[in-house]
């Protein structure tokens, strides 16, 4: 028993100890292929042929393309926003660059319209049906903002970049590098989350739309070159996913062929000992210190990850990093469990 709770501080701990403190980057794949040789030769069974690599595969762009009718405001009407800022943005809006916008200038164009709209709407000297007119089309862009939104995140190619990216987690991959721009695409979505919570509550009055959005929710197009150049969420989700596989073979393969190891009291306990040998040299020694590494990555990113989740309840797709992780650790914590069971079946101490 001594030795089952060894194993299990050991995986708790280890995030923590292990992070940062080995060098070479492991041969992924061929990890787990070279332990599940060495288990097979123990046990003098032919190697099981390995899981067929999963790739990270995204939805079609064309599932989260909407197009809307524009929303037009007359010349003098725009005129009379010129001292609010907001006839400056239109016009920008309206020039041939403004016209070809991407995923990333064209939300924070339309978050730096709600901010500069709640600004005018505080301008006195600002006629009252013009004002109302801009309360009318804030409500129609904040109602906008979960399309746009999904559209950046599913449809532009920096995204599709940094989510689809296929390879095995690599721990020289910069964490910290990527989390300024992840910090920005959390607090867009607290805006769209809370806009769209405003507008769902229906004993709010006209004037309780009134969220507008925050300097620092408006950076959207100073993150595009980070996100693009250090693609981290698709490794992490291409490794978390594929760990699951070869791990979750292994310890089938363990279990079922468990009776071949013959140990206890008065037994020849060879076989035991060799196979002990190969789970400190190859798992302790070689894979878990990578899964170590992969799960402290994944960690320090989680609080900011929320933004998946989604924001508007016709959303049919989330990024399935969150449940890959709890898939990934599941399949850890039954690899330990097969060896705790191995300690306190053969009385043999895994320290």
């Amino acid at each position: 028993m001594r030795s089952g709770r060894f194993l299990l501080l050991l995986w708790l701990l280890i995030p923590g100890i292990l992070t940062g403190c080995w060098n070479s980057p492991p041969e992924s794949e061929q990890m787990f292929r070279t332990y599940t040789q060495r288990i097979s030769h123990v046990f003098d069974l032919p190697e099981p042929p390995p899981p067929d690599i999963q790739p990270v595969i995204l939805p079609e762009r064309r599932q989260f393309l909407t197009q809307f009718p524009p929303i037009n405001i007359g010349l003098l009407e725009s005129y009379q926003l010129r001292d609010c800022g907001l006839f400056r943005l239109i016009s920008e809006r309206n020039s041939i660059l403004g016209k070809v916008q991407d995923q990333f200038h064209r939300l924070e164009y339309e978050l730096k319209l709600l901010h500069q709209i709640s600004i005018c709407l505080k301008e006195s000297s600002l006629p009252e049906p013009l004002k109302q007119k801009l309360k009318q089309i804030r409500q129609q862009k904040q109602a906008r903002l979960p399309y746009y939104w999904l559209s950046l995140l599913y449809t532009s190619n920096a995204m599709r970049g940094q989510l689809g990216e296929a390879g095995w987690y690599q721990p020289e991959v910069s964490v910290p590098g990527v989390k300024p721009a992840l910090t920005v695409l959390k607090r867009v979505y607290d805006y769209i989350s809370v806009s769209v919570s405003v507008r769902a509550d229906n004993s709010a009055g006209p004037d309780k739309n009134e969220v507008a959005p925050q300097p620092g929710q408006m950076l959207l197009t100073r993150i595009q070159e980070p996100l693009e150049k250090q693609r981290i969420l698709g490794r992490l989700l291409f490794t978390m996913n594929n760990v699951t596989l070869q791990l979750n073979q292994i310890t089938t393969f363990l279990t079922q062929h468990s009776n071949r190891i013959r140990c206890g009291k008065n037994r020849d306990n060879s076989k035991a000992r060799y196979l002990k040998n190969v789970f400190h040299k190859y798992y302790i020694g070689e894979i878990q210190p990578y899964l170590a590494d992969t799960d402290a990555a994944y960690l320090s990113l989680q609080h900011l990850l929320v933004f998946f989740q989604p924001v508007m309840s016709e959303q049919s797709y989330i990024y399935p990093i969150q449940t890959a992780h709890k898939a990934f650790r599941d399949s850890i914590l039954k690899h330990i469990h097969y060896w705790q069971s191995f300690s306190e079946r053969c009385n043999m101490s895994l320290q």
